[in-house]
């Protein structure tokens, strides 16, 4: 980005972190961006297994837990590695009945359907 009349345009996605750093100098302004891994939950919805991608790059032991649509705790446990980053996890959810569910692992809570 790059400014030359103090007007600043940010366009920032749920993916990404945005860290301003102004040096104004004859008028330009310098901004970086940081990357955040974002969770993707996938298939949705699902009729088994859920996988989870791109959760704190190489992150072990997440403690996950699932809740009903009227917020009740169904499901809890800890993420299971499925490549040699551990980048990539699953959850089998076959057991659940059809419906929503909200899965949170961390400060992150996604939405997602059991048929």
């Amino acid at each position: 980005m790059v400014s030359t009349n103090n007007q600043y345009h940010f366009t920032v996605t749920e993916d990404v972190a945005l860290v301003a750093n102004f040096e104004e100098d004859g008028g330009v302004a310098i901004v970086e961006t940081q990357g955040i891994a974002s969770l993707q939950v996938y298939p949705n919805p699902t009729s088994g297994e859920l996988i989870i991608t791109n959760y704190e790059l190489g992150i072990t032991n997440a403690e996950y837990t699932i809740y009903n649509i009227v917020g009740q705790m169904v499901m809890q446990g800890v993420l299971v590695c499925r490549d040699v980053a551990c980048n990539v996890h699953t959850i089998n959810v076959a057991q659940l009945p059809t419906g929503m569910y909200f899965l949170k692992i961390g400060e992150r809570t996604v939405k997602f359907v059991r048929e």
